[in-house]
């Protein structure tokens, strides 16, 4: 049996701006919230290099002093850069291995373009198993023998702790 992919699992995929990565912080503070606080996928020469979330826009984008915006900053100053984007035949594997190095989101591509993004705790909400129907992480390990090592349950266990699950 082959392993679940990406496409399998019917992902809600998110509404999403993209910013380039050489616009100001204020753009991207603007853009992040005319979407509803969703993840900006950050473009350069027409390739997905990152995302910017509220989280790195605070930690990394906030003076110390008076908490403004430095407006010496670019959005490539403060993104979390993303070395792997997903299609539908990614595997599920995959898309844990990726989250477990911390990105805080995954630009979904289809055809060179990019089509949404799926956060961390998307995915978590489909893996986490509910009293009607066992989770998503549950049969992939069940059906195709996924064999997942212990950082990538850990980040797991983390992520949901993060999102309050």
């Amino acid at each position: 049996m082959r392993e679940q992919t990406v496409g399998d699992l019917a992902l809600p995929l998110k509404n999403f701006q993209e910013v380039l990565h050489s616009d100001s912080l204020r753009h991207a503070a603007h853009a992040l919230r005319a979407n509803h606080g969703l993840p900006l996928v950050v473009m350069r020469h027409g390739a997905a290099v990152g995302v910017v979330t509220e989280r790195e826009l605070i930690l990394r984008g906030l003076q110390a002093e008076g908490a403004g915006l430095s407006v010496s900053l670019h959005v490539s100053d403060v993104m979390a850069p993303v070395h792997v984007t997903i299609t539908e035949d990614t595997t599920l594997a995959e898309v844990l291995e990726a989250f477990a190095g911390g990105v805080p989101a995954l630009p979904m591509m289809r055809q060179g373009q990019v089509v949404g993004v799926i956060r961390a705790q998307d995915l978590v909400r489909l893996l986490a198993p509910n009293e009607a129907q066992p989770g998503i992480l549950d049969r992939a390990t069940t059906e195709t023998k996924v064999a997942l090592s212990s950082p990538i349950w850990q980040e797991l266990l983390y992520m949901l702790a993060e999102a309050g699950i």
